[in-house]
């Protein structure tokens, strides 16, 4: 009969038990011995070390050895165990184990199949070390590095890491980046010379040095440096670095620093300029000083020559104790204050004098030994308040004893009042003529403006016996300074009419400001009136003159005067009443010498029965009525002027043009001409240009005709080409046409998709026609 396997595994297990189980228990590790059949043969007392069970607790209960192991590292020990039962050889890993009391351990495990002389199998020995600190360390080291990494890159100075001997940055910071414009990438493209030629070649020198320097520093040097740097955009700023080592070659030398990286441009130039003044301050101390040491020289020399320059000294000088004493005054200090040099001996400075912050000055100068210059500082005579105010350049010596002590204070005074009075004046004049230097440029712009559109009104033309009424009326009243109200249909001239008033009157050597009270924005109303301040409004970066300040001595010319808002009318009544108004944005009142013409196509007295133009201003305005007839209460006048302009456009075109015909008038005097003037000026226009041989027949003139076709009599009769337009036509034909602009526009009337833009007339124009001809926009 045979010895069972369990037994006999027992029996060699044995064998090796003293000598394995002195080893075992001795070592700190917890080692064990598994036999064939996955029982514990062995467990060492440090199990109960690493996972608080008795080593009884194993060789009782084989599966505890895997229940301990954490869930999420049992894949790993199962493929590891697989690994050595499958190929009998060595394995290691690393996992974690449930302590008995709930903590996690780290262990190292490793076992080996363990074989006889025979080569049968024993089982497998192991061993399971606690590298649960080193774990711990490595975890702490690994957020350590992410701490430092997330310091590296969100620091708000420029880091870097320089490598000797590549001789250029190996890393950069974000704010490394921002501050010079260079990438990593931009540094790993350059050659040693290119990197070198970012540096000023007045620094070359000192950098060099100082990364020697550095090659030589300890881990605790801290090497600092400024210099100038070129940015990728070429400029140049003014840098500064602090540098220390950052890791060594084996044998102990440098091969990287880490470094700091400041941009100090602007303390620089503050450095630079503060030491400029400081010069300046020398200076004038040195030649103060130098002063107070010759006159000392000559007070050894001979007290009286002293005593005499002393007292005749034109500026004012008092030597006071440390308590602000008077001890002596010279004649001028006594004589500004309109006292006796006898009075201030024994009496205080600051009781004569209050004022805190002199007097905190005086004790400075007294804690620190140090000199005071102050100028232009403004001082008020307490006893004298009829002086005003007055200005001082004034020094504050400290007076040292032999072992360097302030023993006494020198108080020297200039009066600069007059200067200073004449700095201010001459900054007041500066900004006159800043003022009257935008006005020019506001004038300039203006009368710019004004020129483009006067440039149809050199001349009034027309023999009829309505024209020559108005210029009877025109004759009358352009001698005095009385308000004008011209009234009148679109196109009939009465800014012409303005104009002849204002060229035949006393003011004709002033401006002409024309103001358009219908193609100004609501918003815009007040400030193109009125002028504004700066900062008066969103966009007001400068003062702007008004037009009636431009306005000032001249004629302000106030076209479609119906279509000023009402608030604006309230203003605009003080300024015809009183001559007055404020600037926006001030509440200074400014006054105008300005004659007021104003014109419009409205009929103003219906829009005060209505309610929307003032009673007052109506009243204010229509001190002088002048009414300019439409085209076709002219008579005669249409073929007057149709040839005056034929003539006009043909010279200005270069064009050779025979005379109107006599039928070519006659259709013209036929013509209803709703747009007055300005129509028949757009209708001869477009008959020049399309006149052939120089000559303009009648079917060019119809105007409109030859190019919109006439809408359908009621009778279903139609004209043909050849026939006369009647006036009724002509108003069907316009209407349609204004519809279809307006459709096109979706009703929009002004701006740049506006149909008085696709017609080629100005907004308040197609509002007269539209209400002409009976158009109104669809609810």
């Amino acid at each position: 009969m045979g010895v069972p396997e369990d037994v006999m595994h027992e029996k060699m297990f044995c064998d090796y038990k003293t000598m394995y189980q002195i080893l075992a228990e001795n070592t700190y590790d917890w080692e064990f011995w598994l036999g064939p059949n996955g029982r514990y043969l062995y467990v060492s007392p440090a199990a109960l070390r690493i996972t608080g069970y008795e080593p009884n607790e194993f060789i009782e209960d084989p599966r505890l050895g895997t229940r301990i192991i954490h869930p999420d590292d049992v894949p790993v020990f199962e493929a590891h165990w697989g690994e050595v039962e499958e190929h009998r050889q060595m394995g290691e890993i690393e996992l974690r184990v449930i302590h008995k009391d709930g903590r996690t351990v780290w262990i190292s495990h490793a076992c080996r199949p363990v074989f006889d002389k025979e080569g049968r199998y024993l089982g497998v020995r192991g061993s399971n070390r606690d590298i649960t600190e080193r774990k711990e360390a490595q975890e702490a080291l690994r957020k350590s590095e992410k701490f430092a990494n997330k310091v590296l890159t969100s620091s708000l100075n420029g880091l870097y890491i320089y490598d000797l001997k590549k001789k250029f940055n190996i890393f950069i910071n974000p704010e490394y980046t921002r501050i010079t414009g260079y990438t990593i990438e931009h540094f790993n493209s350059l050659a040693h010379t290119t990197f070198k030629s970012l540096f000023h070649e007045d620094d070359h020198t000192k950098v060099a040095a100082h990364v020697e320097a550095i090659s030589r520093a300890r881990d605790d040097d801290i090497l600092e440096i400024e210099y100038r740097f070129r940015r990728s955009d070429g400029s140049w700023i003014w840098c500064l670095s602090r540098d220390s080592v950052f890791s060594r070659d084996g044998d102990g030398s440098v091969c990287q620093f880490i470094g700091t990286f400041l941009d100090i441009t602007a303390r620089r130039e503050a450095e630079e300029e503060l030491r400029r003044a400081r010069d300046e301050l020398e200076i004038r101390v040195r030649e103060r000083t130098a002063e107070l040491r010759k006159r000392k020289a000559l007070l050894q020399e001979k007290n009286e020559l002293l005593e005499i320059i002393f007292s005749n000294m034109h500026f004012l000088v008092a030597y006071l104790n440390t308590d602000f004493d008077f001890i002596r005054v010279n004649r001028a200090y006594a004589e500004a204050d309109g006292r006796s040099p006898d009075f201030f001996p024994g009496k205080n400075h600051f009781d004569l004098f209050p004022n805190e912050e002199n007097h905190a000055i005086f004790r400075k100068v007294v804690d620190s030994g140090e000199t005071y210059i102050a100028s232009a500082k403004p001082f008020e005579y307490p006893e004298h308040p009829e002086r005003g105010v007055t200005y001082w350049d004034w020094s504050l010596f400290p007076v040292k004893g032999p072992k360097g002590a302030v023993i006494g204070l020198i108080l020297c005074l200039v009066d600069v009042t007059k200067s200073k009075k004449a700095e201010e004046k001459l900054l007041e004049a500066n900004q006159a003529l800043e003022t009257l230097k935008n006005r020019l440029i506001d004038e300039n712009t203006y009368l710019l403006e004004e020129i483009k559109v006067s440039r149809n009104f050199d001349q009034i033309l027309g023999e009829s016996t309505a024209i020559k009424k108005v210029l009877k009326q025109v004759d009358l009243v352009s001698s005095t300074d009385a308000t004008v109200l011209i009234l009148g249909e679109t196109g009939t001239g009465k800014e012409l009419i303005a104009r002849a008033i204002h060229s035949a009157g006393a003011r004709s050597r002033k401006p002409l400001i024309k103001i358009d009270c219908a193609s100004i924005p609501p918003t815009l109303i007040e400030s193109e009136l009125f002028g504004h301040e700066k900062g008066a409004f969103t966009g007001a970066t400068r003062s702007r003159e008004g037009r009636l300040s431009l306005a000032d001595g001249g004629t302000v010319f106030l076209d479609e005067i119906g279509e000023l808002p009402r608030d604006m009318q309230t203003k605009l009544l003080r300024v015809v009443q009183e001559g007055e108004f404020e600037t926006v944005g001030s509440s200074k009142t400014r006054r105008v010498d300005i004659r007021v013409i104003a014109a419009t196509n409205r009929d103003l007295w219906k829009a005060v029965q209505e309610g929307s133009f003032r009673m007052d201003l109506y009243y204010r305005l229509s001190v002088f009525p002048i009414k300019v007839p439409p085209l076709r209460d002219r008579g005669n006048d249409v073929a007057l002027l149709a040839s005056f302009f034929a003539q006009r456009f043909a010279e200005k075109m270069g064009r050779w043009i025979e005379p109107l015909s006599e039928e070519c008038l006659q259709r013209l005097k036929d013509y209803d001409w709703p747009g007055n003037v300005r129509e028949l000026q757009n209708a001869i226009e477009r008959a020049v240009i399309t006149s052939r041989k120089g000559v303009i027949d009648g079917v060019q003139l119809a105007p409109e005709a030859s190019s919109v076709p006439v809408a359908q009599e009621t009778d279903g009769s139609e004209p043909s080409g050849r026939d006369v337009l009647t006036v009724e036509h002509m108003r069907r034909i316009e209407r349609e046409n204004v519809l279809r602009a307006l459709e096109a526009s979706q009703w929009r009337v002004s701006g740049k998709e506006g149909a008085a833009r696709t017609l080629g007339m100005p907004p308040s124009t197609l509002n007269s026609r539209m209400k002409a001809l009976g158009i109104k926009r669809p609810a």
